[in-house]
């Protein structure tokens, strides 16, 4: 069940609809009472067909699942690290899962894998993979990031993530390696006319703008702002986001306890959302008129520390899911895209 949270606190001048001037509005925001919590939440997306949201838990190694009508959750143990989860274009029982086994398809009803697209980074041992999502010509985008030393190697001045792409409508589908010296690669979303891709490279402190160019297969992204918005330190670091209609970009801020809502056009900050919570990890508009953005959250960064939060009666209850609930406003997200492949070989 959903319940409504004591802690919100909403600071700005209100969501905005459009270019035109913003207007308050009422927003409800809710935490589920699941019967599990995340140690690190990550990757949620809307199956509309079956009114269902998806993410993965990376620490636990398992993908969730909760019903938005009936309340009903399914947990799938992959027993291994997972970076993220997208829908397959067409399907309702098959996702695309990347975890330290590779990238590839997954049986949700027979619960196996079936297709392993393989991974580019199998010799970076030090390496796994983080967020990812589909454009919207069905393409798969992904980014690794280092996860044995992960702030040391950063301070280093050491930055061994990268960004790839996977086409999966090609005869032989294989990686191609977008951008380098990537210290976390996060959140990906595209604009509304999918002719703009924002990338979030964590330590950066930034959401980076590119031209998307659907056709061009080799070489898809052209850059046009290193900086389109800058996210002051003080407000957390930029982890998941997710795009509005109005192509404002809502990013979840890691250790800034926030959901915010940026202007992808001016980089004007408009809205903070406070979620009780220091660690909000992404978000995805869910409903069926994608009115309400669904957050995970983390723990902790480290299973040491979430092993400890968990012997502390103030902080065991982190960790959990929230909804930010915008039918009151004339707030609506993009819906996101799946993996369109082709024809597959099952027994690859």
């Amino acid at each position: 069940m959903a319940e409504a949270s004591d802690s919100i606190g909403v600071t700005g001048p209100g969501p905005k609809e459009s270019n035109h001037d913003s207007e308050k509005a009422w927003i409800d925001i809710y935490s589920l009472e699941l019967e599990f919590r995340n140690y690190l939440g990550e990757s949620p997306f809307w199956m509309a067909e079956t009114s269902t949201v998806y993410w993965v838990d990376i620490l636990k190694g398992t993908i969730n699942s909760w019903h938005s009508t009936t309340g009903q959750t399914k947990i799938w143990d992959i027993k291994q690290k997972v970076g993220c989860v997208v829908p397959v274009q067409g399907e309702t029982d098959i996702v695309l899962l990347a975890s330290l086994k590779g990238i590839g398809l997954y049986d949700l009803r027979a619960k196996t894998w079936f297709h392993n697209y393989g991974d580019p980074e199998h010799k970076l041992l030090t390496n796994r993979w983080n967020d990812g999502k589909c454009g919207p010509d069905g393409r798969f985008w992904i980014g690794s990031m280092n996860h044995t030393d992960t702030e040391a190697s950063i301070e280093r001045g050491e930055r061994d993530g990268s960004l790839y792409v996977l086409n999966g409508r090609e005869t032989n589908p294989c990686f191609r390696k977008q951008k380098g010296y990537i210290g976390i690669s996060n959140g990906i979303a595209w604009s509304r006319d999918g002719s703009r891709m924002y990338f979030i490279d964590t330590p950066s402190q930034s959401v980076q703008e590119y031209e998307y160019r659907n056709r061009n297969s080799h070489n898809p992204l052209k850059l046009l702002n290193i900086d389109c918005i800058t996210i002051p330190k003080e407000d957390g670091a930029p982890d998941g986001c997710a795009m509005d209609m109005s192509d404002n970009l809502w990013i979840a801020l890691w250790g800034g306890g926030a959901i915010q809502q940026y202007s992808t056009a001016t980089g004007e900050k408009l809205l903070s959302i406070d979620i009780g919570e220091k660690y909000p990890t992404s978000v995805a508009w869910i409903g069926v008129d994608l009115d309400m953005l669904f957050v995970t959250t983390a723990k902790g960064d480290t299973l040491t520390k979430i092993l400890d939060d968990e012997n502390d009666a103030e902080r065991r209850d982190t960790g959990q899911n929230y909804i930010i609930d915008f039918s009151n406003c004339n707030v609506r997200g993009v819906p996101v895209s799946g993996f369109r492949m082709g024809h597959i070989d099952e027994n690859v």
